[in-house]
């Protein structure tokens, strides 16, 4: 399907189902921080879509169980300070507690690096505040305290370590939905305290950890959740932010087109497999329903090892054995939609998107007839396909190059989509949802 397809084949399917809760989660850090044995207050300040009237913290755990003994949450009418929840007059607002089952120590199932555990806090009723410092975006600040000095704890990376991260670039990128990240040594959460906020400058950026993912939220406006599940080629990984993936371009896009809120859960996990990713993205749309999932029906981290081979090399992409994997791949896609329509989400099957790894053009050839096969078989059921490839057919290979990776399409690294060509995926993606919403 072109994207002209898309477009006529989303404006004969139904508008999408409104989801009651929202959700926002910025980036994703796959990588865990080192085991730490002080106690920490981990703080993050979030930019949601929409008005709230309640909330809900997403945590996520990579390691060992772990008992958080208090977590608080506040909302801001400013963002002039990081630190401090204000309401419009200037004054200080008070933190409230986050609890687990009544429970304000929060105590989070064991998971791993590749697949941390996912948990979701009591709903909270908190009101978010109007903005006075003219900010777009309602704003709420959380702080974690971690556990005791002495308890080995183990956090994920909250900023993933793409090359040329900034915060200040992810902003742009993600059309001012500011995010701010700070720590500081002991309790600072029971006695509120200023911390020291991570800038740009700041060396610590890079090794930045926290629990909490996202935002689960009730808005009593048009809302509307876009998750992307995918790896590094979802994620963004190696734009001028490290996250302007195709799936954060069109939420800003829709949201500025159409004037309502479009929250973006940033599920690309750079360097996993298809099947770990997968898992993740089932285990994250089971959880806070996600309106529209784009998910890539195959992964260059898949072909990588098979039949001890390199990713995508001609030797290996006629083997059965990478038959087998490409197989695999796309029935995992599937059934990740299937979850999506269950709950009356809009699954987007996205075709292999172009990376310096793939050199065969039968491979190519063999997946996109596979694309053009999933379309066939998800469109009654109201789903849709971004076919990548043809999305970006008119950019014209250097001879140096194959032909899966158009050369003015290369990110710095010389392997990922740059910022252009993922914004081309996400005016498409955007073009093909508008009807929808």
């Amino acid at each position: 399907l072109n994207a002209q397809a898309q477009v006529a084949a989303a404006s004969a399917l139904p508008p999408l189902r409104q989801q009651l809760w929202q959700a926002v989660m910025p980036f994703w850090g796959e990588a865990i921080a080192p085991a730490q044995s002080t106690q920490l207050t981990l703080g993050e300040d979030f930019s949601l879509d929409g008005r709230f009237t309640a909330i809900q913290l997403i945590f996520a755990n990579p390691g060992n169980a772990v008992t958080l003994p208090a977590v608080m949450v506040a909302p801001s009418a400013s963002a002039a300070s990081k630190t401090t929840p204000v309401d419009s007059s200037g004054n200080t607002v008070g933190w409230t507690a986050v609890s687990l089952g009544g429970a304000s120590a929060i105590t989070l199932a064991a998971g791993t690096a590749s697949r941390p555990s996912l948990t979701l806090s009591d709903p909270l009723p908190l009101q978010s505040l109007a903005r006075s410092d003219g900010g777009a975006f309602s704003l709420l600040y959380t702080r974690v305290l971690s556990p005791a000095s002495g308890t080995s704890w183990t956090a994920s990376y909250l900023t993933d370590l793409a090359p040329l991260l900034s915060l200040a670039a992810y902003a742009s990128a993600s059309g001012g939905r500011n995010v701010a990240l700070y720590f500081g040594g002991g309790d600072l959460v029971s006695t509120p305290a200023v911390a020291n906020v991570l800038t740009d400058a700041n060396a610590a950026l890079g090794t930045t950890f926290s629990y909490v993912a996202g935002i689960r939220y009730l808005s009593p406006d048009r809302v509307v959740t876009i998750m992307g599940c995918g790896d590094s080629l979802t994620a963004g990984f190696s734009t001028a932010s490290g996250y302007a993936g195709f799936g954060l371009q069109a939420s800003v896009a829709l949201s500025r087109q159409l004037g309502i809120g479009v929250s973006y859960v940033a599920h690309g996990y750079p360097g996993q497999s298809s099947a770990d990713f997968t898992a993740n993205c089932r285990t994250a749309a089971t959880l806070l329903h996600p309106a529209v999932v784009t998910l890539p029906i195959d992964s260059p981290n898949d072909w990588t090892g098979v039949s001890n081979t390199a990713s995508g090399t001609a030797s290996a992409t006629a083997t059965a054995a990478q038959d087998a994997a490409r197989i695999a791949m796309q029935q995992r896609a599937l059934d990740l939609a299937d979850t999506v329509l269950s709950y009356g989400g809009l699954p987007v099957l996205v075709t292999p998107i172009p990376f310096a790894g793939y050199d065969a053009a039968a491979q190519y050839g063999a997946e996109r007839a596979q694309g053009g096969a999933f379309a066939r078989l998800l469109s009654p059921r109201g789903g849709l396909v971004l076919d990548a490839q043809a999305i970006i057919s008119g950019y014209v290979p250097s001879a140096n190059r194959p032909p899966s990776l158009p050369a003015n399409c290369i990110a710095a690294d010389g392997a990922h989509l740059n910022d252009a060509c993922q914004g081309m995926l996400g005016t498409a993606l955007a073009r093909a949802l508008v009807p929808r919403l």
